[in-house]
Order: structure tokens, then sequence, then C-alpha cells
């Protein structure tokens, strides 16, 4: 019988599991299968296996005492035949202030130190866990967002328009367009990332006029998708054109030349 499929919350929810092995073959089985095929589970593993490597490093490890070996095998020695163990060092010369047998022995106390040291990193672990957690639930649902928005573009477009690349820019998308020419949405399934505090702008031409229909920026892949922002219909323009422009709100009119452009007569 065929293995039923994991959706992406689903894997969010086992990647924890999966990469500290604790989960089952099946489960590991069907995790290992959509992380194959999915970059955004691909890249979430990516962040929890570096939160998860760095737990080595949250607490060092409080090596014990010398002769603690020693003194153990005596104590072990003492219980088996009656009687109580040879001390190793001879007694010093002044009388020594009482010590409570409540007392706690010095390499113990080191040894709960890094204890109490290992569980506070190990909060601290599991917190950044829970934060990257909702990152890639944040993630995921723009994800699927993005592609509800391209499924009724695809759907309910009359015109499907290809990107024409400007220049040494290799720019790839597709403008879908409605049937009554009121709406449009741009999916760009590769283009460079912009520069940190730059925008894509996108500009509708009639004549001489630009005219704004938003900005946008791309993922690590290169993709976006965007519902474009005209104040009136798609028909009435004659061209559409992509620019790079300071963030985040973009500039009134284009300050650089186009990456890509496509007609829209």
């Amino acid at each position: 019988m065929d293995r039923r499929a994991l959706s992406h919350d689903e894997v969010a929810d086992d990647l924890p599991a999966y990469l500290l092995g604790a989960l089952d073959d099946e489960g590991c089985e069907a995790v290992a299968a959509h992380l194959a095929t999915c970059p955004v589970c691909q890249r979430e593993r990516a962040r929890l296996e570096a939160t998860i490597g760095a737990l080595a490093t949250l607490a060092p490890v409080a090596d014990p005492p010398t002769d603690l070996r020693d003194r153990l095998l005596a104590r072990l020695d003492a219980d088996a035949d009656g009687s109580p163990p040879t001390p190793q060092d001879p007694p010093a010369a002044a009388t020594p202030a009482p010590v409570s047998r409540l007392d706690t022995p010095r390499w113990m106390r080191f040894a709960l130190a890094a204890a109490a040291v290992l569980i506070v990193g190990l909060g601290i672990a599991l917190a950044l866990i829970a934060r990257d957690l909702a990152h890639v639930r944040s993630d995921l649902a723009e994800l699927r967002e993005e592609q509800q928005m391209a499924a009724a573009a695809l759907t309910g477009a009359a015109r499907a328009i290809p990107l024409v690349s400007e220049g040494a820019t290799h720019a790839y998308g597709t403008l879908y367009v409605s049937e009554d020419d009121h709406e449009a949405l741009l999916v760009v399934t590769e283009i460079p990332p912009t520069p940190d505090g730059r925008v894509y702008q996108v500009w509708l031409r009639e004549g001489e006029a630009r005219t704004s229909a938003g900005v946008f920026t791309v993922d690590d892949s290169g993709r976006a998708v965007l519902r474009l922002q005209a104040p009136r219909p798609i028909a009435d323009y004659q061209a559409m054109g992509i620019t790079e422009e300071p963030g985040p709100t973009g500039s009134p009119g284009p300050t650089s030349p186009p990456l890509a452009t496509c007609s829209l007569s």
C-alpha cells in the first residue's frame, strides 16, 4: 500500500524529532521523502541542524578530579570487607575544621554545576527550535498564499504574457491578466535577489507616463508573486516593466533601466 505523503505542517512538526533520531522508521521515511522535493523544508532542516549542532557549545563538560577513580575504588573495597578505606594522604598537622556529613564533595558540585548549565542550554536550544518552527510555519503560509494566488490566476486568466529580459540580467516570469482586464498577477520564477535596502518595482506604461503597480522582493530561489495595483484596467496601458529601486517603498518614477518588460497591447 502506498505511504501517505506528509503535508508541510506535518513535516514542520516532525522535523526536530527526525533530526534527533526520535522518529520510527516509517516516520523517518515519510519525512525524508518530503524533504527530497521541498526546498522550503530543506532550508528549515538546515536551520534546525545548525541549532542542534550549537547545543554542543552551550555547556562545556567539566572534568572530574584526577583522583576520583582511586577514591571510588577504595570506597568499593571498604564496602566489600567492612573496613574503612585507607587514606592516601597523611593527615594535616593542623586540626581540620569539623566537616558535616551533609557537605557535598567538590567534584559533585562541579558535576551539578555542569548539569545546571546543560539544563539552561537545553532551554535555550528549545526556545531557538520553537522560534525556527515559527519561521518555517510563516514561510509555509506565505508559500501557500502564493500558490493559491497563482492557481487563481492560471484558472481565471484570459492572457498569460511572458516577461522579456532586458540587458545582461536574466529575468523569467509571466504576467497573468484577468478576462475583464481589471486584475493582473505577476509570477516571477527567476530573477536575481536585490541588494540590502533595494526592491523591485513594477511600472505600467501609458505613453510616456509611468505608473507604479507595486514593489516586491524575491526569495533565495529568485521567486515572487505580486498582484498588480493598477488604478485603471490593465488594457489601458501599453507595457509593463520592472526596475530596481530604493526600498522599502520604491520611487515616484523609474531611476534605473528595466530588467524585464512585457507588452500589454
